[in-house]
């Protein structure tokens, strides 16, 4: 199976038109609950959330691993915003989603979004990191998981 990866002008497009790709009445109860606390919104609202800049980076580039003394020659800016078509791996519940980010030394986990076969991580959850790159041939590996 292959991934896809989906960029943020696609979202801004499909949000745009006026079809009705999006369920406009059905509340959504929107999680991390730390960051949206008894909040709900509409598909349209949330994928219009999740389109927004991220407000909380994690920056990995002042963080020093071991006895590093490489220079770093530039930096990576990874969000994730949304998986599509998940497989349902529980028996009797969605998928909780996480994603995994590794790039060299460091690593990075996104909030878990409970229940979603298609999760979205809106703009105030744990989403979006820097890492700093050492080497031009650098790779930077992603994972989504079922967290339970």
């Amino acid at each position: 199976s292959g991934v896809n990866f989906c960029v943020k002008t696609t979202v801004f497009d499909a949000l745009d038109d006026e079809s009705d790709r999006y369920d406009s009445t059905r509340l959504i109860k929107i999680v991390p609950s730390y960051a949206y606390r008894n909040r709900r919104m509409t598909e349209k609202e949330l994928f219009k959330e999740m389109a927004t800049n991220s407000e909380n980076w994690e920056d990995f580039r002042q963080k020093t691993v071991g006895d590093r003394d490489e220079e770093m020659i530039g930096s990576l800016h990874a969000e994730v915003l949304a998986c599509y078509g998940l497989p349902k791996l529980d028996k009797f519940t969605n998928t909780d989603a996480v994603c995994y980010f590794v790039c060299g030394p460091y690593a990075f986990a996104t909030d878990v979004i409970d229940g979603f076969c298609s999760p979205v991580w809106p703009s105030k959850s744990r989403r979006a990191c820097i890492f700093p790159l050492f080497y031009a041939y650098q790779e930077l590996y992603v994972g989504v998981f079922d967290d339970d």
